[in-house]
């Protein structure tokens, strides 16, 4: 059992959206550990006059609330954008910090998050292939025990990150460009996790000013430097943002919504990946890639060539 000794800060990004906000606050609080906890809202400033009222909405709803030890509010005087607002507030925490927890608005935990979060930080902490700690973990299509996973995939929601290895993005000049467009296929394809997530598609949308997210840059530095992640084997957070409301996310969702109500105590040695847990990962972004397939391709599904041109692609 790994003592709470140490209860690193969270740092929380809003824009507008003060209802998610509030219910991400809610699931939280039944955390222990927030009494603890010091808190950094980074709230992104207003598009227009209907985002005014929103974001002073989602004021009301931070300025209301206290469950954390310490409560930080940095509030932007005009928009940043999500990609922006979210790696400039993550570098400020580690400023001060060895680590952090981040947290955005649309989000929902279980009540052992923060317990689980603070103890694999502290465990991870000393082994330097380590460069973070998930949350989300993948719905189960293959049976396995809720101990820890060492993978090379990674997921934003919720994440834990590490001063010293943040620092590796965040001095890189050419953190936002795209590092993978020049190198063979095989190396892409590990990239995209053996083409079952679009990674490089997500950082050539950035580039096209279409999309505005850091977590594909991020993934980007993590990979480039041979880095792993940890994922709990159940999942600790599910993303409510799918209905809609938010800016990248659309409405859909295929990341399954069961949340694991106990607590994780056993930690994998960093020294392999799980070749099960992989699998299931393989399976999930097969199911992921169709379901996306029907959602953006409808027109194409009367056409069956191309249909099974498709699912040949995912199977190589």
């Amino acid at each position: 059992m790994i003592k709470m000794e140490t209860y690193y800060p969270v740092a929380i990004f809003c824009y507008n959206r003060p209802n998610h906000l509030k219910k991400t606050l809610e699931s939280i609080q039944r955390n222990d550990e927030t009494v603890h906890t010091k808190a950094y809202f980074f709230i992104d400033g207003a598009r227009n006059d209907q985002d005014k009222i929103k974001i002073n909405k989602t004021k009301e709803v931070i300025n209301s609330s206290n469950i954390f030890k310490e409560k930080i509010i940095i509030s932007r005087d005009k928009n940043f954008g999500m990609q922006k607002n979210v790696i400039s507030g993550i570098t400020d925490v580690l400023l001060e910090n060895e680590a952090v927890i981040v947290v955005e608005d649309d989000l929902k935990f279980s009540k052992y998050y923060l317990n689980f979060m603070n103890k694999a930080l502290k465990f991870y902490k000393p082994y330097q292939n380590v460069w973070q700690i998930n949350a989300w973990s993948y719905p189960s299509y293959v049976s396995f025990g809720k101990k820890t996973k060492i993978s090379n995939q990674m997921s934003s929601w919720g994440m834990g990150l590490y001063k010293d290895k943040w620092e590796f993005f965040a001095k890189d000049e050419l953190k936002l460009t795209n590092k993978i467009e020049k190198k063979d296929d095989e190396y892409k394809k590990k990239f995209n996790f053996e083409n079952g997530y679009p990674w490089l598609r997500e950082i050539e949308m950035n580039e096209e000013g279409r999309i505005s997210t850091f977590s594909c840059f991020w993934y980007q530095c993590i990979f480039i430097n041979n880095g792993v992640t940890v994922f709990p084997g159940k999942s600790l957070v599910f993303n409510t943002g799918f209905d809609g409301s938010g800016v990248h996310s659309g409405a859909r969702d295929v990341h399954g919504k069961k949340i694991f109500e106990g607590e994780i105590n056993d930690f994998k040695i960093p020294t392999s990946f799980n070749k099960l847990f992989k699998l299931n990962a393989r399976i999930f972004y097969f199911f992921f890639s169709v379901k996306d397939y029907f959602n953006y391709h409808k027109t194409k599904i009367s056409s069956i060539s191309n249909f099974s041109s498709f699912i040949r692609s995912k199977l190589k």
